[in-house]
């Protein structure tokens, strides 16, 4: 794992789209294309305005979605509505979206699981985000099925029942298998729920799994 720490949060977004830049323009240029996840929420926003302006070869950039909660991909708190809304623009117009709902399925869990699973690809670079519960992706310290997000090693997607909006998450196995990980957290509150979660893996802290496992994890931390 490696930290780098800024003291403007701008700073810090700009140092990660950089690395992002360079990072997915690397794996094209080895294997011919990449498969970059994304996750949502408000902070990836701005990056992914700032991403849609470069000038990748686009149309050889995969991007799946980290999450998603199971709601219409119009809705307000939809993912996918997000990467369409901020990331899918301008030069990224060409790129390839995947994303793990369909509108028709979301009212059938088996189903959705299923049709998840089956679009996966492993993922080359994947960007993560940390709520102030530790949690990541959609693997919640509440989660009724904690167990089995962190150890199942044969199924990428799972379904997640939380309080408010049941989710579809990649598993702890299926993140590890990027070979860049990239997380951003902000602020003070955050920094303290990360540097506990370095101390060992603990349940208590989903994201913790992913700190002390993942020996190519980028953690860009704005003060």
């Amino acid at each position: 794992m490696r930290l780098f720490t800024f003291n403007d949060k701008n700073i810090s977004e700009v140092a990660l789209y950089k690395e992002l830049v360079f990072s997915l323009n690397e794996c094209i240029n080895n294997k011919g294309e990449v498969n970059f996840y994304v996750s949502g929420g408000k902070s990836p926003k701005d990056l992914f305005t700032k991403l849609s302006r470069e000038k990748l070869e686009w149309s050889k950039v995969n991007i799946f979605l980290v999450d998603e909660r199971i709601v219409p991909t119009n809705h307000n708190d939809s993912n996918t509505n997000l990467v369409k809304e901020y990331l899918l623009q301008n030069d990224a117009s060409k790129a390839n979206f995947i994303t793990c709902i369909k509108d028709e399925l979301i009212n059938d869990f088996d189903a959705l699981k299923s049709y998840a699973n089956s679009i996966y690809k492993t993922p080359d670079i994947l960007i993560l985000g940390m709520g102030t519960d530790a949690h990541t992706a959609s693997i919640f310290p509440t989660a009724a099925n904690l167990d089995e997000l962190l150890s199942d090693i044969n199924t990428a997607y799972h379904i997640v029942k939380t309080s408010n909006y049941d989710r579809i998450s990649l598993s702890l196995e299926s993140i590890l298998k990027a070979k860049r990980i990239f997380l951003n957290i902000s602020g003070d509150e955050k920094y303290q729920v990360f540097l506990n979660a370095c101390k060992e893996q603990n349940k208590k802290y989903p994201i913790s799994f992913v700190i002390n496992s993942k020996g190519n994890l980028d953690v860009y931390y704005a003060k």
